[in-house]
């Protein structure tokens, strides 16, 4: 029940979408049709250009017009909106964001790109979405596939691939800002500004800042989870450089995130460190991208990446990373029926960890090189009927020597509205820095009872892995897309994953620990948890998505997930018990319902319901959640927007922290009021 004093906003909220007058057919319809949805550009599924209606692969397009319809300011609540991904908040600057299971705060199989560039961190396999603060205005869309695309991007596309491309510079001429505030953010602002590059090219610089505040953890206490990052952004884009185009893409960020760890101190009151900290992260990257088109099937793409990412957060971590990448490949047709891209890449990254009471690294300083060849040929067996995708990449990382990814994917296309694809799969993920030589003490036991209880207090660390595996993962899939109406879109897959040589820790003793000097009795146990790769896992499930369109002003959605997954004992009961905890750390079912509603006189409002299951570790119960966003247009280029968030409960919480042992935090209701003005 909505109540309190969200109850007046929502009420004059849903009044605002009520007071929308009479409808004149044809006015401000969506910017893209259903139909005109299957015809829109991906690249990510191949590596090339094709339409989301041809595309072999689960693939779902966040368009820059859905993303503003829906009223998120991040990422990760973008993501929330996709078919088939599990996002879950850990508190207001924190998100578990996976594809087809393992979610976590450290989910590490999903590959992470912006603007063909990895985000991947190699320090523990993931995503730092707190770092990750893109202005959503220069976002042209958000391509994500679920499943393995190993075989296109390397390693770690594991579960599947989020591809962010931003706008061409030449649709965001002119100046923009963007300012909202509210309960939970105290301001977030986008300023943006475009022109001309001389004459044929153009560019833009935009500014976000945002400043967020803290919620409160479970139990009712204020918690540490405030947000405070600034963005610089640039892109620009010019044509007629040796013959093709040329596009700079740069950046350089902070972002400053509280946090509140409970860390093990033998020597701390009850033997816990209750540290209230802030995690700052900051970086600067450059993109150079150039493409030239030489044929209607042929093109040349080659990219150069460097990027800086620095993690601070005193007394439990200290990273400094570099990384420069170059990635070249050819598109050319073969023969009438074989669609070829080849290529290949380079990678080079230098690591600093320092130490502190919590993270030990073996070596300070780290330096790995990578290399990396791939091929992927779409084969006409039946010309615009039937045809076969044969995918491979090679890759060669110092730490697990050779991998090999293939791909195989049969499309059939009964008609241009209706594909149908098998597909079989392999992909890895290459271990991170943090499995190979970085020691972390986080856990701690409770003492005993007894005539000495701290001599039994236990610390456990997680030591590196003493023999490093690549994890692989074998995937198999059938789907179908299609429009089975004038304005209905239908889209389903069906999927097993089968997963060995999964992260896992294991006991090995324990050795005496003493807070002062050595006594005839230890202060506590030193105990030992080595990490280790011989768990096996295997996930299968079931993904729907339903897009109806009765009239040029009104779509509905709706889309239900299916997940389960199964473990295989190794043999070890402590090894099999931490495992079973992380890995069953995702709901088995998730279900949603949008609507959205345009008028004519430039207004429109979005609903969104979703029921996400309780985790199937048994940690997390079942929540539901309704956000509501209103947005008129005052003129051309003014627009007001009000967004509602969390409408059904006070808060609730949506996960609880994994490896980190950290507060857990509830998410409450939301209240943003924004405004957006051209110049």
């Amino acid at each position: 029940m909505i109540s309190g004093w969200l109850g007046m906003p929502l009420a004059a909220a849903l009044a605002v979408g009520g007071f929308c007058g009479v409808v004149r057919a044809g006015d401000d319809a969506f910017d893209l049709s259903l139909s005109e949805l299957l015809d829109q550009e991906v690249t990510t599924v191949s590596r090339k250009s094709e339409r989301l209606g041809d595309a072999p692969s689960a693939i779902y397009v966040l368009t820059a017009d859905e993303l503003s319809r829906l009223g998120v300011t991040s990422l990760p609540e973008a993501l929330r909106h996709v078919p088939g991904v599990q996002v879950a908040a850990l508190g207001r600057n924190r998100w578990a964001v996976s594809i087809r299971g393992f979610n976590g705060r450290f989910a590490n199989r999903l590959q992470v790109l912006v603007d063909g560039r990895s985000v991947y961190s190699p320090l523990f396999s993931g995503t730092f979405w707190e770092a990750l603060d893109i202005p959503l205005g220069d976002i042209e869309r958000i391509e994500v596939v679920r499943g393995p695309g190993g075989a296109q991007w390397g390693a770690n596309a594991v579960n599947g691939v989020i591809n962010i491309i931003t706008r061409h510079s030449r649709a965001t001429r002119g100046t923009e800002l963007r300012a909202a505030t509210g309960n939970v953010s105290r301001s977030l602002m986008d300023l943006r500004h475009g022109g001309d590059w001389g004459e044929h090219g153009s560019y833009r610089i935009t500014l976000r800042s945002r400043d967020d505040r803290a919620g409160d953890e479970v139990g009712g206490e204020a918690g540490n989870d405030s947000w405070r990052s600034t963005r610089l952004g640039l892109r620009a884009d010019r044509d007629g450089i040796g013959g093709g185009s040329l596009t700079v893409v740069a950046d350089a960020y902070r972002a400053d995130s509280g946090d509140h760890w409970l860390l093990p101190d033998p020597s701390a009151p009850g033997f816990v460190n209750d540290l209230r900290a802030v995690q700052r992260n900051e970086g600067a990257s450059m993109s150079l991208r150039w493409s030239r088109q030489l044929a209607a099937r042929e093109s040349v793409d080659v990219q150069a990446d460097l990027a800086y990412d620095g993690l601070d957060m005193p007394g439990v971590i200290v990273s400094r990373r570099t990384t420069a990448s170059t990635e070249a490949q050819y598109r050319f047709a073969a023969a009438s029926r074989h669609d070829i891209v080849l290529g290949g890449g380079l990678r080079h990254t230098y690591d600093r960890l320092d130490d502190t009471p919590v993270f030990s690294a073996i070596r300070a300083d780290v330096a790995t090189t990578e290399v990396s060849a791939f091929i992927n040929d779409e084969i006409s067996l039946i010309a615009e009927r039937l045809s076969l995708v044969a995918g491979l990449k090679y890759e060669h990382h110092e730490w697990t020597g050779d991998a090999w990814q293939p791909s195989l994917r049969l499309a059939w296309r009964p008609s241009s509205r209706h594909t149908v694809w098998l597909a079989a799969s392999r992909a890895v993920r290459t271990p991170a820095r943090v499995e190979r030589d970085i020691d972390f003490t986080l856990y701690g036991l409770p003492p005993f009872t007894g005539a000495n209880p701290t001599a039994f207090y236990g610390l456990g660390t997680v030591t590196h892995a003493p023999d490093l595996r690549a994890e692989v993962a074998n995937a198999y899939e059938l789907g179908y897309r299609g429009q089975l109406g004038p304005g209905l879109l239908f889209d389903a897959a069906a999927f097993s994953q089968h997963y060995r040589r999964m992260r896992s820790v294991s006991y090995a003793g324990f050795l005496p620990g003493f807070v002062g000097a050595p006594g005839l009795v230890p202060d506590y146990l030193k105990l030992f948890y080595p990490v280790d790769f011989v768990s096996s896992a295997m996930t299968s499930g079931l993904e729907l998505s339903l897009e109806w369109q009765p009239t040029p002003r009104v779509r509905l959605s709706a889309d239900y997930t299916r997940l389960h997954v199964g473990l295989r004992s190794s043999g070890d009961a402590v090894r099999d018990q931490g495992f079973e905890l992380y890995a069953m750390g995702v709901p088995r079912e998730q279900f949603g319902l949008r609507s959205s509603f345009k008028v004519a006189d430039g207004r429109y409002v979005n609903f969104d319901w979703r029921h996400v299951g309780a985790l199937a570790n048994g940690l997390v119960p079942a929540y539901e959640a309704l956000d509501v966003h209103l947005a008129w247009r005052l003129s051309k280029r003014t627009e007001l927007g009000v967004t509602l968030r969390n409408l059904l409960d006070d808060h609730h919480l949506e996960f609880v922290p994994d490896y980190v042992p950290s507060a857990g935090m509830e998410l409450g209701r939301s209240v943003l009021i924004g405004l957006s003005m051209g110049f």
